[in-house]
């Protein structure tokens, strides 16, 4: 009997002694699949940080396009944000900065936030304004680009006829193209204008087309007319070559166009909205032969038939800002970037092609880890 009982005490001491091992080896498995679930959580969200920090250089990307100065004016310590993808919470913030000697290079950085788990990216990108070159692949008989930082020349690309800056022509104000380091003329609405001297179109020509962005000034108001680019002996329609400039209708200022075929003066008001002060526009006067049309943003606002060849003078002037016949006479309050004129008609899809030009291409040259 003392036997049995004592059989029976080493089975319940070995139950009790597996009982303990089994709960020892539970819950060290439970602390370790804990661990490794904590650990994947870290993992997945780490890599979501990851991915909101790439998206926000995807972002930085856009931005500098469409204004690089708005983002270099921030930094690590004041970046942009938090910019959220969804309801998570999660975000990412950016910010940029110039590359040293390298104008049209930016470094974007941007930061993922996921809890409290933060992921870097950044990447060195060059814009590259395609404006320029658009222009001259389109061979235009002059084209100025306004963005002389000092002197009186203002240089025809093409070498064809330079100008004069005349009465004070402000230099180096912010242009309309992207990025920012694109500058332009200012006139002050008074009296300073392009002298161009008695610039033609080549002799029978039935075609012509002049482009420009502008901008007009919140601070001159009074002038009525004011005109871009102008070859005229007179301010009145008749005493025109060609011009295209702005004048008061329906208590707006509208684009216009005017063109001298074959001794006849023929005038193109623009319809629909008018110039705003303070916004830059992409203008546009186009004749083909058969009809005169006016663009404003490459939205046609205005046509006319025309035919014949393009008057031409050797003695009648021709001004960039103004009216040849006097120094106070249809001056333009503003700025003016990147004007050209062509001997032949530009088209639709050619207008277009410029207008959205006015931003770069940006181009990711090197990823940083």
């Amino acid at each position: 009997m003392r036997y049995r009982h004592r059989q029976s005490g080493y089975a319940l001491l070995l139950v009790m002694m597996l009982i303990v091992l089994a709960t020892t080896l539970g819950l060290s498995y439970l602390s370790s699949a804990s661990v490794k679930l904590a650990s994947s959580a870290n993992l997945s969200s780490a890599a979501r940080a990851k991915y909101l920090a790439e998206s926000g250089v995807e972002h930085g990307c856009y931005l500098v396009r469409t204004g690089a100065a708005s983002l270099v004016a921030q930094s690590s310590d004041d970046p942009l944000g938090p910019l959220y993808v969804d309801a998570s919470g999660d975000a990412y913030y950016l910010w940029a900065e110039t590359v040293p000697g390298m104008a049209d290079h930016y470094k974007i950085t941007a930061r993922g936030h996921v809890g409290n788990i933060r992921q870097f990216a950044s990447a060195t990108v060059r814009c590259e304004n395609e404006f320029r070159s658009l222009v001259l692949s389109y061979n235009p008989l002059c084209y100025w680009r306004l963005g002389e930082s000092s002197g009186v020349v203002a240089y025809d690309e093409k070498w064809y006829r330079n100008g004069t800056y005349v009465n004070g022509v402000q230099l180096s104000n912010s242009g309309a193209l992207m990025p920012p380091e694109d500058s332009c003329a200012g006139f002050d609405g008074a009296d300073d204008h392009v002298d161009l001297g008695a610039l033609n179109v080549p002799a029978y020509r039935t075609q012509l087309s002049i482009v420009a962005w502008v901008r007009r000034s919140t601070s001159v108001s009074g002038k009525v007319d004011q005109e871009i680019i102008s070859k005229a002996w007179g301010a009145k329609k008749d005493e025109h070559y060609w011009m295209i400039g702005i004048h008061e209708m329906d208590a707006e200022r509208r684009l216009r166009f005017i063109l001298r075929t074959n001794n006849n003066a023929t005038q193109v008001d623009g319809m629909g909205a008018g110039l705003l002060a303070g916004q830059w526009y992409f203008v546009a006067a186009v004749y083909d032969g058969a009809t005169m049309k006016l663009y404003l943003d490459c939205e046609e606002i205005g046509s006319a038939a025309k035919s014949g060849f393009v008057d031409t003078s050797f003695t009648v002037r021709a001004w960039i800002g103004g009216n040849p016949e006097s120094d106070t006479e249809c001056p333009w309050a503003g700025k003016i970037d990147d004007i050209a004129i062509f001997s032949h008609a530009l088209s639709l899809q050619q207008l277009r092609m410029l207008y959205n030009a006015r931003y770069p291409t940006v181009e990711v040259v090197q990823w940083h880890e």
